[in-house]
């Protein structure tokens, strides 16, 4: 029932998922086509506009020339405002201001008063216009002085002036007369504002300076409500086609994907519950019946031939894990055989208090190729041998056991360390199809005169601690591994050992102990372990030196095996 309850879950969740991102896809179609749709209308109808209050000021120029004497009506007004100081210009709109402009005749019938009328039934007469009125650009104080302002309510009088900006006064006065010639700024008093205009010459120098301008005033809120009239429109129109395509998408998807991949959802489940009750379930996905010509068609597909094979693959892998199991078992074994075939009951001699001896070996892997050994030959003579097989595994574990019985068998013949070797080659060499090779370090040690006797088969060269000394290592002559070359001969050489002595054996997988980094253990750092453990017994020096290395490798992976004998002369 829990495994029923989560496949609904997902199934839903597969649903919701495919209706959110239908819906983010439709709503961002609305967003982008509204964004852009609004944009382009919003720049079409904004140039209707300036278009329109360009044109109308084109013509109410030729009527306001024609009509009255607006070009001797602006030099007047313009003649009074230059000649003012600054000081004055800054009673702007007061009355004292106004009387320095009392000589304008603005009677009834005078060119003011004709004026005033005229732009007031154009502002009157269009819907569109917000005003229409005469003014004069100041650059240098970026004012704009007003002429003729027909506004019925507290009207600015001709010579009142207002601030406007800097790059507006210089765009009209310097206007090439190429395009509609407009400014749109966010005023104070008016909020958005587009401002059209045409510059008004004497009638008698039509190529003459500029005496004024007629402005038309175009608020932009009327653009922005075409604007909005627009958005409605064109919001519902697409929010019905987006739900249209919506429910078209979400429709497909259920047929072609989110029911496709609940029928398979159900045939593994279907699947998994026959498993659990019969050994090879058959015709679950075989019985699918999905038509989509896609990935989902082939998945369908996939899981139908799978299911011809699994059943096959399960009955190899069971085998597979049975042989697995036999082999593991029998490494197992083998390592238990090896690991008996190496002395590993300390003390190894209850009995004898000539010397105190200890060893241990640890494989990179189940079976190892490294080896030690130890025996009394007689009652006054120790064979002491330890030694490093090449390769690592079964085979180095079957060569080490073959190459320590040989050993062992020459070591019980009273032959010197040397002789040894020589014959343990000569044997190993005999059979060795494989080529494989050993090395190794053999030492009898005389128990009542401390010499020791000893040879090097290509070796570690053995490490030795006087009484109050330090441990150093004592390099012999190398002679090659056993198995390499047939007749090779070997060499003895002698060390005398006495109360106290230590000698300190190894194998290259100590110093070749490695770090994450690859770093190697080395000689120096086990001499130096070595004199830091010289004072204690053969068993703490082998543990104490095996504690350095696990603190320096840090967990990193083990590669070669770690094999090591001490032993103490008393």
């Amino acid at each position: 029932m829990a495994g029923r309850s989560v496949k609904k879950q997902k199934n839903t969740s597969l649903s919701l998922r495919a209706v959110r991102f239908t819906f983010m896809c439709c709503m961002l179609f609305w967003l982008v086509s509204v964004t852009i749709g609004l944009t382009l209308y919003g720049r079409v109808l904004l140039n209707q506009y300036i278009r329109h209050a360009f044109d109308t000021a084109e013509g109410v120029s030729n009527s306001v020339m024609r009509g009255a004497d607006s070009a001797t009506l602006s030099k007047e007004v313009m003649e009074i405002y230059n000649s003012l100081s600054d000081e004055e210009r800054l009673k702007n709109g007061t009355d004292e201001y106004r009387d320095y402009y009392s000589q304008i005749d603005m009677s009834k019938g005078g060119a003011y008063n004709v004026l005033v009328h005229m732009l007031d039934a154009y502002t009157r007469d269009l819907d569109e216009i917000n005003l229409i009125y005469l003014a004069m650009y100041d650059q240098k104080n970026a004012s704009l002085v007003y002429i003729v302002d027909p506004e019925t309510e507290d009207p600015l009088m001709p010579g009142d002036w207002e601030k406007v900006d800097r790059a507006e006064a210089k765009r009209f006065l310097n206007w090439d007369g190429k395009g509609p010639l407009y400014y749109i700024n966010n005023t104070e008093s008016y909020g958005w504002l587009c401002t059209a205009g045409v510059p008004i010459r004497d009638l008698k120098d039509r190529q003459g300076p500029v005496l004024a301008f007629v402005l038309v005033d175009v608020k932009i809120n009327t653009v922005i409500s075409g604007i909005l009239d627009y958005a409605v429109k064109i919001t519902l129109a697409l929010l019905i086609v987006s739900a249209l395509i919506m429910l078209a998408i979400m429709k497909h998807i259920g047929r072609t994907i989110v029911e496709p991949i609940n029928a398979i959802a159900e045939a593994a489940e279907k699947y998994v519950k026959e498993k659990h009750e019969s050994s090879s379930p058959e015709g679950v996905f075989t019985a699918l019946s999905i038509n989509t010509g896609d990935e989902l068609e082939n998945l369908s597909n996939v899981m139908a031939d799978m299911e011809k094979d699994l059943s096959v693959y399960v009955e190899n892998i069971t085998d597979m894990t049975a042989k697995e199991e036999r082999v593991r078992a029998e490494i197992d074994m083998a390592a238990r055989i090896q690991k008996s075939a190496l002395p590993d009951k300390f003390p190894a001699f209850p009995d004898r208090q000539e010397f105190d001896i200890y060893a241990v070996m640890e494989a990179a892997k189940k079976v190892g190729g490294d080896f030690y050994d130890f025996f009394l030959i007689d009652k006054d003579h120790l064979c002491i041998a330890i030694a490093d097989v090449s390769g690592k595994g079964i085979p180095a574990a079957l060569f080490m056991m073959s190459s320590k019985i040989i050993l062992d068998n020459n070591a019980s013949l009273g032959k010197t360390p040397a002789e040894i070797l020589t014959a343990s080659n000569n044997a190993i060499c005999l059979n060795n199809e494989l080529t494989m090779f050993v090395s190794v370090w053999l030492g009898i040690l005389d128990l009542k005169t401390g010499v020791l006797t000893f040879s090097n088969a290509g070796h570690e060269p053995a490490a030795v601690c006087h009484k109050d000394g330090d441990f150093t290592l004592v390099e012999a002559e190398h002679n090659p591994a056993m198995g390499i070359i047939k007749g090779a001969s070997y060499t003895d050489m002698t060390a005398e050992l006495t109360h106290g002595d230590k000698l300190f054996i190894y194998t290259d997988g100590i110093t070749e102990a490695a770090d994450s980094n690859r770093k190697f253990f080395g000689k120096n750092r086990m001499i130096d372990a070595l004199n830091d453990l010289k004072n204690e017994e053969p068993r703490s020096v082998v543990e104490g030196v095996n504690e350095r290395i696990r603190s320096f490798t840090k967990g990193a992976e083990q590669f070669d095996d770690i094999t090591m004998l001490c032993i103490t002369y008393r």
